[in-house]
């Protein structure tokens, strides 16, 4: 699983350098998910961006999965495909709702 890091209650980084090749789900930060009541099976409006760098920024409801996962849905898998690459790279999970 990648590492998480929070930058504060709403927020937090994911590190792409602990992924194996899949960009499909993504874990949110425990605290984090505890302080906005994310739940497996629920959708969340959230915003995610990666590092300016790849200018690469979306706002939308994301399904949350068994073990408080992001699923990423294949359109936007393709979109960071490239960045994913970088394993110095990171995203930036923002709860929205």
């Amino acid at each position: 699983m990648a590492q998480t890091e929070m930058i504060n209650e709403k927020k937090w980084k994911i590190y792409f350098r602990d992924r194996k090749r899949t960009c499909t789900l993504w874990p949110t930060d425990r605290y984090v998910a505890r302080n906005c009541k994310i739940s497996d099976g629920t959708k969340r409006h959230l915003k995610i961006e990666l590092e300016p760098k790849y200018n690469i920024s979306t706002k939308g409801q994301f399904t949350i999965t068994s073990g408080e996962e992001i699923y990423f849905p294949k359109i936007f898998q393709d979109r960071i495909a490239g960045a994913f690459e970088d394993k110095k790279s990171f995203l930036t999970v923002k709860v929205l709702d």
